[in-house]
């Protein structure tokens, strides 16, 4: 079999990924449990992330910690967090990240509920909802113009697999004149707000807010969502991702391979590349063990534009990389398959 390795390839920045963080997981359980759902949640999709425990830090992270990572993104969780689930200090903390441009994933039971009964203004100003009651439903993910809830269908809160740790989940209304889209719904109904997708134009960067806690998101079967699915959803929103659209057509003369389409994918996905003369060509595909699963193309071909549809139907959820071969070129880009 051959070996593919990670040093040698076109797509340099992969080892830069699988080393630096890509999200920072902010941990407000007073316990300090739970991260290593969203962590391993993450890994699933081939995103990495970096854990800060508030319970052992002492102090709250803000614009500058992420500057010093190089960090666009935040998880926020305060998992079983009851007393003071979401301090003045954290809200500041929170909104030091909206000013900076760093995207913000909050998600916690309690929150709004905490945040209305000590009269807070980042309820309305910042997470943009108000606060109705506590609930014990399972939630669904809103098919519709916003890329955050479609696709997701129904969302477990209880399901095996999950930290099944939610009591009293917060029902919400989207305050939809300050701009905040409600995107995932308790039951069937927009009055039943469970999430809210908030972009913040002025400062270039957006939140989602879940008055759930994600750790608690599991898939009990084929007809749920998982968390990883979430978390793609979420993290494509934040980078202006669109699932929608495939990638345009690449420009002629030239030896190029594009991003594969769609990313994630389930069970295939289309790749395409380009050559620019008559040559050999070798595209294969690797898992993250560096083991060739897969040889799509073994052969000559001619210059100008190719395509192949990978096909993983036998093939478990995870990253894999695949890698084209044409002469002397050589390039290796990330895709990942989520069931």
């Amino acid at each position: 079999f051959d070996t593919l390795i990670l040093e040698d390839v076109a797509y340099n920045d992969i080892v830069v990924q699988l080393s630096t963080p890509e999200v920072l997981i902010v941990n407000g359980d007073p316990r300090g449990a739970y991260s290593d759902y969203i962590r391993q949640a993450l890994g699933n999709i081939g995103v990495t992330g970096s854990v800060y425990e508030l319970a052992s830090r002492g102090t709250l992270p803000g614009a500058a910690y992420t500057d010093r990572l190089r960090v666009k993104r935040v998880i926020w969780i305060t998992g079983d967090a009851e007393d003071e689930v979401l301090s003045n200090g954290a809200q500041d903390s929170i909104k030091d990240f909206l000013r900076s441009g760093v995207n913000v994933l909050l998600s916690g039971q309690n929150i709004a509920e905490y945040l209305q009964a000590t009269g807070s203004s980042f309820l309305s100003d910042w997470l943009r909802v108000a606060y109705f009651a506590n609930t014990t439903s399972n939630v669904l993910g809103v098919d519709g113009d916003h890329p955050v809830g479609s696709g997701i269908g129904q969302i477990a809160l209880y399901a095996e697999g999950g930290a099944q740790n939610q009591t009293s989940s917060d029902l919400m209304k989207a305050l939809t004149d300050k701009g905040a889209s409600s995107v995932i719904w308790y039951g069937g109904s927009p009055a039943n707000t469970a999430a809210v997708a908030v972009p913040y134009e002025e400062y270039g960067s957006k939140l989602f807010f879940a008055g759930f806690g994600i750790e608690a998101v599991a898939a009990g079967n084929e007809d749920q969502a998982s968390l990883d699915k979430l978390l793609v959803n979420v993290i494509n929103w934040f980078d202006n991702v669109s699932a929608l659209t495939p990638p345009p057509e690449k420009v002629a003369g030239r030896f190029e391979l594009s991003a594969n389409y769609p990313n994630p994918f389930n069970p295939s996905t289309r790749i395409q590349y380009r050559l620019a003369r008559k040559t050999a060509v070798r595209l294969s595909v690797f898992d993250v063990a560096g083991r060739e699963v897969a040889v799509l193309v073994d052969g000559v071909q001619s210059p100008g534009s190719h395509a192949v549809t990978f096909q993983a139907a036998d093939l478990t959820s995870g990253v894999y990389f695949y890698r084209l071969r044409a002469g002397s070129y050589l390039e290796t880009r990330r895709m990942i398959l989520l069931r």
